[in-house]
């Protein structure tokens, strides 16, 4: 499953209000017995991702010249 624009404003950043989200996006693909969530990270947030368990595939895509990252998580 692929989720996609998942940001928090700048003044609400660090309150974990994204890693909730991503944390129910978690739930709701493992009761829907999916295998496989991914994003397209910007490369300076992938951190971010890793940090909730998601890793790294090292394939690079740009959309309006900004480099992404695939990230991924096999629930």
């Amino acid at each position: 499953m692929q989720f996609r624009k998942l940001a928090t404003l700048q003044e609400f950043q660090g309150r974990g209000i994204a890693s909730e989200l991503l944390e129910y996006i978690y739930e709701l693909a493992r009761k829907k017995d999916l295998r496989r969530v991914w994003c397209n990270a910007r490369l300076e947030k992938k951190y971010f991702y890793e940090k909730l368990g998601m890793k790294d595939t090292f394939e690079i895509c740009i959309k309006s010249g900004q480099e992404y990252t695939i990230m991924e998580m096999w629930l």
